[in-house]
């Protein structure tokens, strides 16, 4: 069994929703698609900050590392996942 992904929020109640998808199915791909949007606006909000200009101490950029390191993680694995799977 895997891990709960999360694949939206739920418009009516505003939590989010969490599936455990089949591999390759159609909730695997929705919460492939969430993460992977996710991921961009994380890395959008960084680039903007190291972008603003503002002199950016060391403690503050640290901030971003376990977030990025965990980004970075998450399309590693589903790039891995699909390049294995198209093998």
């Amino acid at each position: 069994m895997t891990q709960p992904r999360y694949i939206g929020t739920d418009r009516e109640t505003g939590k989010a929703v969490l599936v455990v998808p089949e591999p390759f199915g159609l909730l695997d791909h929705i919460a492939d698609v969430a993460q992977l949007e996710s991921c961009a606006a994380f890395l959008a909000v960084m680039d903007a900050v190291l972008e603003s200009g503002h002199d950016n101490s060391a403690d503050a950029l640290a901030a971003f590392l376990r977030p990025a390191v965990e980004m970075l993680r998450d399309v590693a694995a589903i790039a891995v996942k699909h390049v294995d799977g198209a093998a």
